[in-house]
Protein backbone atom coordinates (compact mmCIF):
# COMPACT_ATOMS: atom_id res chain seq x y z
CA UNK A 1 0.00 0.00 0.00
CA UNK A 2 1.45 3.57 -0.83
CA UNK A 3 0.04 6.77 -0.33
CA UNK A 4 1.53 9.86 -1.39
CA UNK A 5 0.90 13.45 -0.29
CA UNK A 6 2.27 16.61 -2.12
CA UNK A 7 2.85 19.48 0.14
CA UNK A 8 3.11 23.51 -0.78
CA UNK A 9 6.74 23.18 -1.31
CA UNK A 10 5.96 20.47 -3.97
CA UNK A 11 7.87 17.80 -2.87
CA UNK A 12 5.96 14.74 -2.74
CA UNK A 13 6.44 12.35 0.63
CA UNK A 14 5.03 8.68 0.01
CA UNK A 15 4.48 6.34 3.05
CA UNK A 16 4.43 2.61 2.57
CA UNK A 17 2.76 0.15 4.91
CA UNK A 18 4.05 -3.20 5.27
CA UNK A 19 3.15 -6.63 7.18
CA UNK A 20 4.09 -10.09 6.41
CA UNK A 21 4.48 -13.05 9.26
CA UNK A 22 6.12 -16.48 8.56
CA UNK A 23 4.91 -18.99 11.01
CA UNK A 24 5.62 -23.18 11.11
CA UNK A 25 2.68 -25.54 11.00
CA UNK A 26 2.54 -26.65 14.16
CA UNK A 27 2.13 -23.30 15.17
CA UNK A 28 4.59 -22.28 17.47
CA UNK A 29 6.85 -19.03 16.29
CA UNK A 30 9.76 -19.44 14.51
CA UNK A 31 10.28 -16.79 12.53
CA UNK A 32 8.29 -13.47 12.27
CA UNK A 33 9.94 -11.23 10.29
CA UNK A 34 6.71 -8.51 9.95
CA UNK A 35 8.29 -5.11 9.20
CA UNK A 36 5.29 -2.46 9.70
CA UNK A 37 6.68 0.76 7.92
CA UNK A 38 4.10 3.17 9.41
CA UNK A 39 6.37 6.32 8.12
CA UNK A 40 5.02 8.76 10.56
CA UNK A 41 7.70 11.73 9.35
CA UNK A 42 5.60 11.51 6.28
CA UNK A 43 2.09 11.87 8.31
CA UNK A 44 3.44 14.66 10.09
CA UNK A 45 4.97 16.38 7.23
CA UNK A 46 1.02 16.95 5.68
CA UNK A 47 -0.16 20.17 6.97
CA UNK A 48 -3.05 19.65 8.94
CA UNK A 49 -5.78 22.32 9.55
CA UNK A 50 -4.45 24.45 12.22
CA UNK A 51 -7.54 26.59 13.41
CA UNK A 52 -9.10 23.87 15.66
CA UNK A 53 -5.44 23.45 17.29
CA UNK A 54 -5.11 27.27 17.54
CA UNK A 55 -8.02 27.60 19.48
CA UNK A 56 -7.21 24.79 21.77
CA UNK A 57 -3.95 26.19 22.34
CA UNK A 58 -4.47 29.46 22.96
CA UNK A 59 -2.28 29.83 20.02
CA UNK A 60 -2.39 33.46 18.13
CA UNK A 61 -2.46 34.62 14.80
CA UNK A 62 0.64 35.53 14.17
CA UNK A 63 2.13 32.36 15.54
CA UNK A 64 0.26 30.49 12.62
CA UNK A 65 1.68 33.11 9.81
CA UNK A 66 5.03 31.98 10.69
CA UNK A 67 4.52 28.63 9.71
CA UNK A 68 4.74 25.07 11.64
CA UNK A 69 8.02 23.36 12.10
CA UNK A 70 8.38 20.04 10.79
CA UNK A 71 6.82 17.88 13.59
CA UNK A 72 8.96 14.88 12.45
CA UNK A 73 11.87 16.23 14.33
CA UNK A 74 13.19 14.43 17.85
CA UNK A 75 10.54 15.24 20.31
CA UNK A 76 12.06 17.71 22.93
CA UNK A 77 11.30 19.00 26.35
CA UNK A 78 7.88 21.03 26.60
CA UNK A 79 8.25 24.81 25.73
CA UNK A 80 11.38 24.44 23.60
CA UNK A 81 9.52 24.07 20.26
CA UNK A 82 6.73 25.75 18.92
CA UNK A 83 3.55 24.91 20.79
CA UNK A 84 1.79 23.81 17.55
CA UNK A 85 4.74 22.03 16.74
CA UNK A 86 4.97 19.93 20.30
CA UNK A 87 1.28 19.27 20.14
CA UNK A 88 2.21 17.49 16.61
CA UNK A 89 4.67 15.92 18.06
CA UNK A 90 2.77 14.33 21.15
CA UNK A 91 -0.10 12.87 18.66
CA UNK A 92 2.27 11.41 16.74
CA UNK A 93 4.04 9.77 19.89
CA UNK A 94 0.25 8.72 20.99
CA UNK A 95 -0.52 7.61 17.52
CA UNK A 96 2.63 5.19 17.33
CA UNK A 97 2.23 3.68 21.04
CA UNK A 98 -1.84 3.05 20.03
CA UNK A 99 -1.38 1.54 17.22
CA UNK A 100 2.36 -0.15 16.23
CA UNK A 101 1.57 -2.83 19.05
CA UNK A 102 -1.86 -3.97 17.93
CA UNK A 103 -0.53 -3.96 13.76
CA UNK A 104 1.99 -6.33 14.56
CA UNK A 105 -0.04 -8.81 16.76
CA UNK A 106 -2.47 -8.07 13.93
CA UNK A 107 -0.06 -9.06 11.36
CA UNK A 108 1.02 -12.11 13.35
CA UNK A 109 -2.21 -13.82 13.98
CA UNK A 110 -3.41 -12.69 10.23
CA UNK A 111 -0.13 -14.94 9.46
CA UNK A 112 -1.66 -18.19 11.62
CA UNK A 113 -4.50 -17.82 9.98
CA UNK A 114 -3.62 -17.85 6.17
CA UNK A 115 -1.47 -20.82 6.94
CA UNK A 116 -3.62 -22.82 9.37
CA UNK A 117 -6.60 -21.84 7.03
CA UNK A 118 -7.33 -25.66 5.51
CA UNK A 119 -5.20 -27.41 8.43
CA UNK A 120 -6.30 -26.46 11.78
CA UNK A 121 -10.09 -24.25 11.61
CA UNK A 122 -9.73 -23.57 15.81
CA UNK A 123 -6.39 -22.14 15.66
CA UNK A 124 -7.69 -19.69 12.59
CA UNK A 125 -10.94 -19.02 14.92
CA UNK A 126 -8.44 -18.10 17.70
CA UNK A 127 -6.53 -16.17 15.47
CA UNK A 128 -9.56 -14.43 14.31
CA UNK A 129 -10.71 -13.28 17.82
CA UNK A 130 -7.14 -11.83 18.62
CA UNK A 131 -7.30 -9.86 15.31
CA UNK A 132 -10.98 -8.44 16.31
CA UNK A 133 -9.65 -7.87 20.02
CA UNK A 134 -6.92 -6.33 19.29
CA UNK A 135 -7.34 -4.04 16.49
CA UNK A 136 -10.83 -3.09 18.77
CA UNK A 137 -8.24 -1.95 21.06
CA UNK A 138 -5.84 0.24 18.99
CA UNK A 139 -9.13 1.88 17.28
CA UNK A 140 -10.57 3.03 20.55
CA UNK A 141 -7.08 4.07 21.21
CA UNK A 142 -6.47 5.98 17.97
CA UNK A 143 -9.70 7.53 18.18
CA UNK A 144 -8.62 9.00 21.63
CA UNK A 145 -5.32 10.15 20.43
CA UNK A 146 -6.50 11.62 17.12
CA UNK A 147 -10.09 13.17 18.12
CA UNK A 148 -8.86 14.64 21.45
CA UNK A 149 -11.36 12.70 22.96
CA UNK A 150 -10.93 12.44 26.80
CA UNK A 151 -9.06 9.25 27.35
CA UNK A 152 -10.15 6.08 29.60
CA UNK A 153 -8.00 5.80 33.10
CA UNK A 154 -4.50 4.52 31.76
CA UNK A 155 -4.29 0.17 32.00
CA UNK A 156 -0.54 -0.22 32.72
CA UNK A 157 -1.53 -3.94 33.62
CA UNK A 158 2.17 -5.66 32.63
CA UNK A 159 0.84 -8.73 32.91
CA UNK A 160 -2.49 -8.12 30.76
CA UNK A 161 0.07 -7.06 28.23
CA UNK A 162 2.15 -9.77 28.42
CA UNK A 163 -0.58 -12.57 28.14
CA UNK A 164 -1.52 -10.82 25.43
CA UNK A 165 1.12 -11.25 23.61
CA UNK A 166 1.90 -14.48 24.63
CA UNK A 167 -1.44 -15.02 22.95
CA UNK A 168 0.03 -13.81 19.76
CA UNK A 169 2.51 -16.53 19.82
CA UNK A 170 5.66 -15.19 21.48
CA UNK A 171 6.72 -17.01 24.50
CA UNK A 172 7.40 -14.20 27.20
CA UNK A 173 8.60 -15.03 30.65
CA UNK A 174 7.94 -11.96 33.15
CA UNK A 175 10.12 -11.84 36.04
CA UNK A 176 8.13 -11.30 38.55
CA UNK A 177 4.83 -12.62 36.97
CA UNK A 178 2.79 -9.92 39.14
CA UNK A 179 5.33 -7.13 39.11
CA UNK A 180 5.29 -3.72 41.41
CA UNK A 181 5.78 -0.67 39.50
CA UNK A 182 6.25 2.51 41.73
CA UNK A 183 3.30 4.58 40.76
CA UNK A 184 4.82 7.20 39.33
CA UNK A 185 6.83 5.03 37.27
CA UNK A 186 3.66 2.66 35.64
CA UNK A 187 2.69 4.87 32.81
CA UNK A 188 6.66 5.06 31.38
CA UNK A 189 7.42 1.19 32.20
CA UNK A 190 4.22 -0.12 30.22
CA UNK A 191 5.08 2.03 27.59
CA UNK A 192 8.84 0.45 27.22
CA UNK A 193 7.69 -2.85 27.79
CA UNK A 194 4.59 -2.97 25.46
CA UNK A 195 7.10 -0.77 22.29
CA UNK A 196 10.11 -3.63 23.19
CA UNK A 197 8.00 -6.38 22.61
CA UNK A 198 6.25 -4.77 19.84
CA UNK A 199 9.76 -4.42 18.34
CA UNK A 200 10.49 -8.07 19.38
CA UNK A 201 7.38 -9.19 16.84
CA UNK A 202 8.63 -6.89 14.16
CA UNK A 203 12.54 -7.62 14.11
CA UNK A 204 13.15 -10.63 15.91
CA UNK A 205 12.03 -13.58 15.32
CA UNK A 206 13.14 -14.79 18.88
CA UNK A 207 11.94 -18.16 20.52
CA UNK A 208 11.69 -16.12 23.81
CA UNK A 209 11.85 -12.67 24.93
CA UNK A 210 12.08 -11.63 28.96
CA UNK A 211 10.54 -8.97 31.07
CA UNK A 212 12.25 -8.56 34.08
CA UNK A 213 11.73 -5.85 36.54
CA UNK A 214 13.59 -5.38 39.81
CA UNK A 215 13.56 -2.78 42.79
CA UNK A 216 16.12 -1.94 45.58
CA UNK A 217 17.47 1.13 47.59
CA UNK A 218 19.38 2.26 44.38
CA UNK A 219 16.39 2.19 42.47
CA UNK A 220 14.13 0.60 39.80
CA UNK A 221 15.57 -1.04 36.49
CA UNK A 222 13.39 -3.10 33.64
CA UNK A 223 14.94 -4.67 31.33
CA UNK A 224 13.37 -6.45 28.38
CA UNK A 225 15.42 -8.78 26.10
CA UNK A 226 15.13 -11.43 23.26
CA UNK A 227 17.01 -14.55 21.66
CA UNK A 228 16.56 -13.59 18.40
CA UNK A 229 17.87 -14.84 15.30
CA UNK A 230 21.12 -12.34 14.97
CA UNK A 231 23.04 -9.45 16.95
CA UNK A 232 21.31 -6.43 15.21
CA UNK A 233 18.06 -5.33 16.34
CA UNK A 234 16.14 -2.19 15.23
CA UNK A 235 17.69 0.96 14.21
CA UNK A 236 17.13 3.84 16.55
CA UNK A 237 13.59 4.92 14.94
CA UNK A 238 10.89 6.30 16.61
CA UNK A 239 10.40 3.42 18.59
CA UNK A 240 13.67 3.33 20.27
CA UNK A 241 14.02 7.47 20.12
CA UNK A 242 10.56 7.51 22.01
CA UNK A 243 11.32 5.06 24.38
CA UNK A 244 14.40 6.78 25.30
CA UNK A 245 12.68 10.23 25.24
CA UNK A 246 10.15 8.73 27.80
CA UNK A 247 12.85 7.56 30.07
CA UNK A 248 14.45 10.44 30.65
CA UNK A 249 11.40 12.53 31.26
CA UNK A 250 10.96 10.32 34.31
CA UNK A 251 14.43 11.10 35.61
CA UNK A 252 15.93 7.50 34.40
CA UNK A 253 18.57 6.22 31.75
CA UNK A 254 17.91 4.46 28.70
CA UNK A 255 20.09 1.78 26.62
CA UNK A 256 19.50 -0.34 23.91
CA UNK A 257 21.76 -2.71 21.99
CA UNK A 258 22.30 -6.24 20.97
CA UNK A 259 23.21 -9.04 23.35
CA UNK A 260 26.24 -11.43 23.08
CA UNK A 261 25.20 -14.29 21.59
CA UNK A 262 22.76 -13.10 20.06
CA UNK A 263 19.41 -10.82 20.47
CA UNK A 264 18.82 -7.52 21.38
CA UNK A 265 18.08 -5.99 24.78
CA UNK A 266 16.44 -2.95 26.42
CA UNK A 267 16.75 -1.55 29.85
CA UNK A 268 16.14 1.14 31.66
CA UNK A 269 16.69 2.44 35.05
CA UNK A 270 15.25 5.17 37.53
CA UNK A 271 16.27 6.17 40.18
CA UNK A 272 14.97 5.38 43.90
CA UNK A 273 12.52 7.84 44.68
CA UNK A 274 13.28 10.74 47.07
CA UNK A 275 10.28 11.97 49.67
Amino acid sequence: MVTEHTPPDGRPRSSFVAAAASLCRLGRLRDVPVVLMLAWAGWLAIPWPLSDVAQARGTSDHALSTGVARGAEARGPIGARDPIASERARIAAEVHDAAGHGLAVIAMQAGVALLMLDENPEQVRASLEAIRSTSTQALDQLRSALDHIAPRPPDHDLARLVGGVRAAGLPVVLVPEEPRVPAHLAGTVHRVVRESLTNVLRHAGPTEALVRLTGGPRGFVLEVADRGRGPSGPAEGRGLAGMRTRVVEAGGTFSAGPREGGGFSVVARFPRETA
